[in-house]
């Protein structure tokens, strides 16, 4: 129920106001969108995963996610823009679990190339979140390195 309620809620929230109120969740999908919803659900999974009094480390989730799916959508890999999110989102719990990463990645079931990610096998979404990682300590010559390897433009990202 609490769950319906805040989905209502973001529906009928000024974000997505289209003249008139939401009142069913048929509605409230439509009005949303797939993608949006995608990524609330996903939010609560990461919520769920890393306990509900850990603030913090959801918020860090939910930045990772939309930093990664923003800058893939900059480079030649946009068909990964959910993958990236993914990775970003749950790049938070690999410190949280990481002697039962494997078990936790094959209980979520999530796609194999963000599994490899997240395990820190080669790959487009394992240099992502290493990007990331590295943004998020200053560490700038290494992000100046991600940068071209990514193929993102200097100024444009």
């Amino acid at each position: 129920m609490n769950l319906m309620f805040k989905f209502m809620t973001k529906a009928n929230s000024m974000i997505y106001y289209r003249g008139n109120r939401i009142t069913d969740v048929q509605n409230a999908l439509v009005r949303i969108g797939l993608l949006e919803i995608r990524h609330w659900i996903i939010m609560i999974i990461v919520n769920d995963i890393t306990g509900k009094g850990n603030s913090e480390r959801t918020k860090l989730a939910l930045m990772r996610g939309i930093f990664a799916e923003k800058l893939t959508l900059k480079t030649v890999h946009k068909a990964c823009r959910e993958e990236a999110y993914l990775a970003g989102m749950f790049s938070v719990i690999e410190a949280h679990f990481q002697s039962d990463l494997i078990t936790l990645l094959e209980k979520l079931r999530i796609p194999p190339h963000v599994a490899d990610a997240l395990l820190g096998k080669p790959g487009y979404l394992t240099d992502l979140l290493q990007f990331i990682h590295s943004y998020e300590a200053g560490a700038w010559d290494q992000v100046s390195s991600f940068v071209k390897a990514l193929g993102l433009d200097k100024n444009g990202w």
